[in-house]
């Protein structure tokens, strides 16, 4: 019975140290292009190949993108969008941004940074 409460009472402790960290981060971000993507009002935002939001808006080189909290962590400083076709819901194929992270302990974005968007991954690499 004492192990099962020390494993309750160290989840708890666990749960209140990474809730607020798994939140922060930004709710929306800019995605700077260089020229119009083919991507639309509604499109999925994948992090890590999860749905981890929506684009909101789309103008001429950029389009704002909504992130949902449990992926906000996950954006930080040095992410680029990608404009992917992949399989979406319902076996449909349709365009969505693809956002990669760089791995370590950059700094999370804030609401009012930007991020680089590229329009595949030749493109991505022809600008690095």
């Amino acid at each position: 019975m004492s192990t099962i409460t020390l494993l309750i009472s160290f989840w708890l402790q666990a749960a209140f140290i990474y809730v607020p960290v798994m939140t922060s981060g930004p709710s929306e971000l800019r995605v700077v292009f260089n020229s119009k993507q083919q991507i639309e009002v509604g499109s999925p935002v994948m992090v890590l190949g999860n749905p981890c939001g929506k684009v909101t808006e789309i103008a001429e080189n950029h389009a704002i993108i909504k992130i949902q909290p449990i992926c906000r962590s996950l954006l930080r400083d040095g992410s680029v969008a990608l404009t992917a076709t992949r399989a979406l819901s319902n076996n449909q194929i349709g365009r969505a941004l693809e956002v990669i992270s760089p791995n370590g302990n950059a700094p999370l974005l804030g609401n009012d940074d930007e991020i680089k968007g590229y329009s595949s991954f030749s493109d991505y690499w022809r600008n690095v």
